[in-house]
């Protein structure tokens, strides 16, 4: 049951890192729409989020898959 516990509140950290992600990448659009800066540094920031958006995307599917095979594993050991 702990190992339970111990995924959710990890898939729980990765969704409000992945918000955290989002709400960034707004922050730095409404930042840029304003104001003429360099464009070049709001990119390079932009690309670093996007890959670090999809690098958390593809942790919580392995979190997720984990927390499948426990259930699964314990749903036979249960039997």
């Amino acid at each position: 049951m702990n190992v339970l516990a111990i995924i959710f509140w990890g898939v729980c950290a990765i969704i409000l890192c992945g918000g955290l992600v989002n709400w960034i990448n707004i922050y730095m659009e409404k930042q840029t729409s304003g104001k003429k800066q360099d464009k070049e540094f709001y990119v390079r920031i932009e690309e670093r989020l996007t890959e670090l958006e999809r690098r958390l995307s593809d942790i919580q599917e392995v979190v997720l898959a984990i927390d499948e095979k426990l259930e699964h594993f314990e749903m036979k050991q249960a039997k």
